[in-house]
């Protein structure tokens, strides 16, 4: 539990008690929602079964069914799997009843990174200002490309934008409680895993954008949010005129210069006069060292040629 609370991934106020008596005594000032205990308290359940909302039980074994009554929870896992069972079951218990909680961090700054033209390094940048954004704010990195696993971010499956778009289009009000169980982390930022299918994202439309910005902004902790942007449509629109600032990372060839301009001449078309003022057009390094053939350098993000032009790009901008 140390552990989760220094994470700050959560929401929520973290208290441990080691005996039953402390625990009964911040009771009788403090409310409590949820209760998470090991087995060697269940015969105190008597007597704690009417001080918290919800009660899980921490197990040490698997397959252990709700013999006590309440849910359990495999107590011999990583400290990630244990919050995001612990918001599964919350979220399942208060779906639709529960309240949100606004964020204690009020100044957002939403970014989104768009190219025309695919093969511009857009992924590397938003990496990477992800990663120098993330060594001093709180930076969430969103993937919104047709086709990305991500497979170098994380390993194994795990849920992710496929499932939090069902919170999004069900405009239910518990999406930041869902949001904190989906996020994974990379070096010095947060991530949702990328959506399992393309027609996932291209399901969305501009009423499901506003409803997750307005979470992001209102009730997330995240200070940065970054939404890497690999198609274009109406909800992208909509997430162009939320987005405070957009990079379009260009290159010379007469090919980008030609759908960079169609891009900027049909944003003018439809009086996209807000999207075009947000645009910085930026001349990316080019690097022939990023990937390997199975796997990309952990530390790409964090230094060398990439790092030191995002580093002096915002330096700039400041």
């Amino acid at each position: 539990m140390n552990y989760i609370n220094r994470k700050g991934k959560l929401s929520l106020q973290i208290s441990v008690f080691s005996n039953i008596e402390c625990l009964l005594e911040y009771t009788k000032q403090n409310i409590v929602d949820i209760l998470l205990m090991g087995e060697d308290g269940i015969l105190e359940l008597g007597n704690l079964k009417d001080i918290a909302e919800d009660i899980y039980i921490l197990t040490e074994r698997q397959c252990v069914q709700e013999n006590y009554g309440y849910p359990t929870i495999y107590k011999f896992q990583s400290a990630d799997q244990i919050i995001m069972k612990i918001l599964e079951l919350y979220m399942a218990d208060k779906d639709g009843k529960n309240e949100l909680i606004n964020s204690t961090y009020k100044d957002k700054t939403i970014i989104g990174v768009f190219s025309p033209k695919g093969g511009s390094k857009k992924t590397s940048l938003s990496l990477a200002l992800s990663n120098y954004f993330g060594t001093s704010q709180k930076t969430l990195y969103v993937n919104f490309e047709l086709f990305c696993e991500l497979s170098f971010l994380c390993t194994g499956e795990k849920p992710g934008f496929s499932e939090l778009l069902y919170y999004i289009k069900q405009k239910k009000s518990n999406l930041s409680i869902k949001l904190n169980s989906v996020v994974c982390n990379y070096n010095k930022f947060d991530f949702i895993p990328a959506a399992n299918h393309y027609l996932d994202l291209l399901e969305m439309n501009e009423d499901d954008i506003n409803f997750f910005i307005q979470c992001l902004r209102n009730y997330s902790d995240y200070e940065v949010i970054i939404f890497d942007i690999g198609f274009f449509d109406k909800s992208i629109l909509e997430l162009l005129n939320c987005c405070d600032k957009i990079y379009v990372p260009v290159s010379n060839d007469w090919m980008s210069t030609d759908k960079k301009e169609a891009f900027y001449k049909q944003l003018n078309e439809v009086k996209e006069e807000d999207i075009l003022k947000k645009l910085e057009e930026v001349d990316l390094p080019g690097d022939e060292t990023i990937f390997t053939e199975m796997s990309i350098d952990s530390n790409y993000f964090s230094e060398g040629t990439l790092y030191n032009y995002v580093t002096n790009l915002l330096n700039m901008e400041v």
